[in-house]
């Protein structure tokens, strides 16, 4: 015990070193920085509106704090009671808060664990507070110790420090960078250590960034400017690595650790030496070089229509092109926040985690010049009855035929999965247009045909004969109602269970996208 008690301590010391000032840099000011305290370790939410850190008074050891952005200015700091002890000799550090604010994980000898120093984990609950520390246990937590963890933005990876048994030349722990890959509430893959050019002599504190892509860590290694240094590479698609540049307008002699930056990526949250001596939080501007791609953070609740109650989201984000897609899960409290890459054009589902619902879809285009965007989308979903109709705002036909858009395939199979949960209900598949055009002259865009009766009249034998006409309409939503229903029958939906309806403009369109597309597609839950 006294063994994991000094090498707190050390750790304790190794996480107060400041760092030199950026240029530009920029103090956090009141409240987060008071007078006569140390505030370090920032690390802030992905939209830059929830930040937490660490606060010491003299003589005292450090807590976990957090503060939240409202009205333009920082709240009063809280403490952030389950994630501290009161025992003085037990330091808990390695505090990272995640994209949603919704998360907090850090290390802790505390009792309970799997031995030395573990991961622990807190959740916000549906009433908007901290819920206790939950240990995941093995394989992530073992003997050894486990510091510095961090979630990547979808939570569906888990980066942390191991250590080993070597020091760095100062006699602090080093460690090497390890992943494991999320299972279940608490239960992860076997950590795999990350592979160079990232893990090459003392690594720790890996950050992955709003971009799923972007990687900050800090290291010991030849070239660097002493100590710890921050560093920056990129993943690649096939799971590779760039070689490591180094944050030079961080980075000093001396040791370089804890940095955070939003999903904007243009301000890195750092600790800096006020003044007088003690040490401040600061922030300052990232050269573009150095950021992260450009996001669209999205982010709002997700609640039930029918008794306004929190539903706990997931949000699933594929690139229409690759057909890949990350899921970024919810919170208890019926919050999100995912992030779309513009790279492409991506289709975002907001759904219920636990299914049973309707759920809303998007299409996100990427924008003329990559920029960071914030979009808030609240959502109210309706489960699953009868009369129940929603829309399929991501299905769409070529040239107003009854050929699906490629993309579309992301909704229809969406739709597929509800119909494969909820295996007695039935559906109509509505379509509707807000315009209908039609002559009695062939042309482009008019390629539904339609029988018109003009009278009748009587042969010289007394029989009634019919006068007819062809008139062409651009009217084509009976055909691409049945183009859908045929393409979920293919896919094992029993056609017993679908019924095609073309509506034509019979009911007008009620949403100011749809008068863009010029078309509504929609089910409807039909009576048992």
């Amino acid at each position: 015990m006294k063994k994991i008690k000094l090498v707190f301590v050390v750790l304790g010391m190794f996480l107060l070193v400041p760092i030199n000032l950026f240029s530009q840099n920029i103090p956090i000011g009141n409240p987060l920085n008071g007078s006569g305290t140390d505030e370090f370790n920032p690390c802030i939410s992905g939209n830059g509106k929830a930040l937490l850190f660490e606060q010491q008074f003299p003589g005292e050891k450090a807590l976990a704090m957090i503060s939240y952005m409202r009205n333009g200015g920082w709240t009063k700091p809280e403490e952030v009671k389950g994630a501290n002890t009161p025992i003085p000799t037990i330091l808990n550090g390695g505090f990272y808060l995640n994209q949603n604010a919704s998360t907090i994980v850090f290390h802790s000898p505390i009792s309970g664990g799997v031995g030395g120093s573990d991961i622990w984990f807190m959740e916000k609950t549906i009433i908007g507070t901290w819920g206790a520390p939950r240990n995941p246990g093995k394989p992530l937590n073992s003997a050894l110790h486990e510091t510095d963890a961090s979630l990547s933005p979808d939570g569906k990876f888990l980066y942390f420090t191991k250590l080993i048994n070597t020091k760095t030349p100062n006699g602090t722990p080093c460690g090497k960078i390890f992943i494991s890959e999320k299972l279940g509430k608490d239960l992860w893959k076997n950590p795999v250590m990350l592979p160079s050019p990232i893990n090459m002599n003392c690594e720790c504190a890996g950050r992955m960034l709003s971009d799923n892509k972007t990687f900050l860590f800090a290291s010991m290694r030849e070239g660097g400017s002493g100590g710890y240094d921050i560093y920056k590479t990129v993943q690649h698609t096939d799971g590779s690595w760039e070689e490591p540049i180094p944050y030079s307008f961080v980075n000093t002699a001396k040791d370089e650790k804890y940095v955070s930056v939003g999903a904007a990526g243009g301000l890195i949250y750092y600790t800096g030496a006020e003044k007088g001596g003690g040490l401040d939080i600061f922030r300052s501007k990232i050269s573009d070089e150095l950021q992260p791609e450009k996001v669209t953070l999205l982010q709002g609740t997700v609640k039930n229509s029918s008794n306004n109650l929190a539903l706990v989201p997931k949000v699933v984000v594929t690139n229409i092109v690759t057909n890949k897609s990350v899921i970024y899960p919810g919170a208890a409290d019926g919050t999100y926040t995912a992030f779309v890459p513009q790279d492409n054009s991506y289709d975002v589902a907001v759904m219920a985690q636990e299914g049973g619902c309707t759920f809303k879809s998007l299409l996100f285009n990427p924008p003329k010049q990559p920029k960071y965007e914030e979009k808030t989308i609240d959502v109210k979903l309706t489960p699953i009855k009868p009369d129940v109709i929603c829309q399929l705002n991501n299905l769409s036909f070529i040239n107003n035929s009854d050929t699906l858009e490629a993309y579309s395939a992301t909704e229809i199979f969406r739709l597929f999965i509800l119909l494969k949960a909820n295996i007695t209900t039935r559906i109509e598949i509505g379509v509707h247009t807000n315009q209908v055009i039609k002559d009695t002259v062939f042309q482009a865009g008019l390629n539904a045909k339609i029988i018109d009766t003009l009278g009748t009249y009587t042969d010289t034998t007394g029989r009634e004969l019919y006068t007819l006409r062809t008139t062409y309409s651009s009217d084509n939503t009976v055909d691409q109602a049945k183009a859908i229903v045929k393409t979920l029958v293919k896919k094992g939906i029993p056609v017993e269970r679908l019924i095609a309806k073309g509506y034509g403009n019979t009911q007008p369109l009620y949403q100011p996208a749809d008068a863009i597309l010029n078309r509504r597609v929609e089910f409807k839950i039909i009576h048992e």
